[in-house]
């Protein structure tokens, strides 16, 4: 998994940008005596140990051990120590936290890990999963800093502290900052990290020399709704594009979908418009990067997040992560989990403008937590609103609207007219905005959109 994931590094940046530079990547590796300067104790005192998050709240939690869990995208050791973990009572802000912490929003859990060592580590969102709030899927949110010296990659390996800036039952701010580096301008890549009382998303505004976020959650597709012209939807399927390429989305997008088959789940990357010499500290970096706002990277053999699992083969391609470039802005992470987005292989041919009927069924072999969906059982869309179906009809995507009402959400089955004639490969299908049908307090996720980036709340 190490040099996996140093190999995808070294890939995803030595891309050339349009003006025929390339930029080589390093990797920054902490100092054992780095590493000591902010040492902290395997164990502290056991708290009052982990309960049920009441309705209208979120909370911190001191895990009351040092994990190092890192690349092992593993929350299991923490959770399955839940007993002894303390949480930090609202209205107190310690500088200083000396073990992993745990920001606990709606849906979610956010876990700040220290690491005993300086490789690229960052901080793990999990998507809660069943009654008893388990951690499930990860998805690592790795810090980017593109230097402004040479333009080198750095990934702001390990922590240098973990500060709590805000703590109330309605809201909390995370500080987490990397550990000092000696290489190209480097001193410390800083982030805040909020979450909010009844908000399906994560947000994280940089602080210090951050240029980008990374989000490691692997899939086969990424979807930006509605960036192609005539509403047509941007689409990247890692199976039909090179292992170790690399791809910036086109210009002017704004959200991004990351799909993931093993547990059902929309990774939901929203970014804030800016103009690419908005933000002087990132001006140093190629105009690409501060152009297009998302890069996807695929890697070879990577973790397939059960795309493997649905009776096609190995998906031994995969999109290891989808970049979002700050330009100085926050970004939000949503987290919508079971029934949010389905996927079904279609093999048939169609013809434009004529009825074409889909009867759902569930792809993934394996039973996924706390779903109501059996493996090869019949599916369903779980929430009324704007859904889109994107069709691989040839070599060609089609986005196609569909309003889902109330009556329609135990419909297993689906009939449209085809947008193109030919071989009908497979579709994506997936709730992108509300109708008025849709539940008021259910957030789809242009609702999350609205309300984390452009500031208009929920209605």
């Amino acid at each position: 998994m190490k040099f996996l994931f140093v190999n995808l590094r070294a890939r995803l940046l030595s891309a050339a940008t349009p003006s025929g530079v390339r930029h080589t990547i390093l990797v920054a590796v902490a100092t054992s005596a780095l590493c000591l300067i902010h040492a902290t104790t395997a164990e502290g005192p056991a708290g009052e140990g982990y309960s049920a998050l009441p309705a209208g709240m979120v909370r911190l939690w001191d895990t009351r051990r040092a994990y190092g869990a890192g690349l092992n995208m593993n929350m299991a050791a923490a959770w399955g120590e839940r007993d002894r973990w303390h949480r930090i009572a609202d209205g107190k802000t310690p500088e200083r936290v000396e073990y992993d912490v745990v920001l606990e929003g709606p849906n979610f859990h956010f876990n700040i890990t220290w690491r005993p060592d300086g490789y690229i580590s960052g901080p793990v969102l999990y998507a809660k999963t069943g009654d008893d709030a388990a951690p499930g899927r990860h998805n690592l949110l790795y810090r980017g800093y593109c230097t402004p010296k040479k333009g080198l990659w750095d990934g702001g390996a390990n922590l240098g502290y973990i500060q709590v800036l805000k703590n109330t039952a309605a809201e909390i701010v995370v500080r987490s900052q990397g550990r000092e580096g000696k290489r190209d301008g480097i001193t410390h890549l800083t982030a805040d990290y909020r979450v909010q009382a009844g908000k399906p998303w994560l947000e994280i505004t940089p602080v210090n020399q951050c240029s980008w976020i990374g989000m490691h959650g692997e899939s086969r597709f990424n979807v930006c709704p509605g960036l192609l012209p005539d509403d047509q939807d941007f689409v990247y399927d890692s199976m039909r594009n090179p292992a170790g390429h690399t791809m910036w989305t086109p210009e002017g997008a704004r959200m991004l979908y990351d799909f993931i088959m093993d547990d059902d789940t929309i990774w939901l990357m929203a970014i804030t418009p800016a103009a690419p010499d908005s933000d002087p500290a990132s001006n140093h970096m190629p105009l690409s990067y501060r152009k297009q706002r998302f890069l996807v990277a695929t890697q070879k053999d990577g973790y397939h997040a059960g795309w493997s699992r649905i009776g096609e083969g190995p998906c031994d391609n995969i999109v290891s992560a989808p970049y979002g470039v700050f330009l100085g802005r926050k970004i939000a992470i949503g987290v919508l989990r079971i029934g949010y987005w389905h996927y079904q292989k279609v093999d048939a041919d169609v013809s434009k403008d004529s009825n074409v009927t889909i009867n759902w069924r569930v792809a993934y072999s394996k039973a996924i937590r706390s779903s109501p969906f059996q493996p090869d059982g019949a599916w369903h869309p779980m929430h009324p609103g704007k859904w889109r179906l994107v069709c691989l009809i040839g070599d060609d995507f089609h986005t196609v609207p569909v309003t889902i009402g109330n009556t329609d959400t135990a419909k297993t089955n689906l009939t449209f007219l085809a947008p193109a004639s030919g071989r009908l490969e497979y579709v994506l299908f997936y709730l992108h905005d509300r109708s008025a049908e849709t539940p008021t307090g259910f957030y789809t996720p242009m609702d999350i959109y609205r309300e984390a980036i452009e500031g208009r709340p929920l209605r």
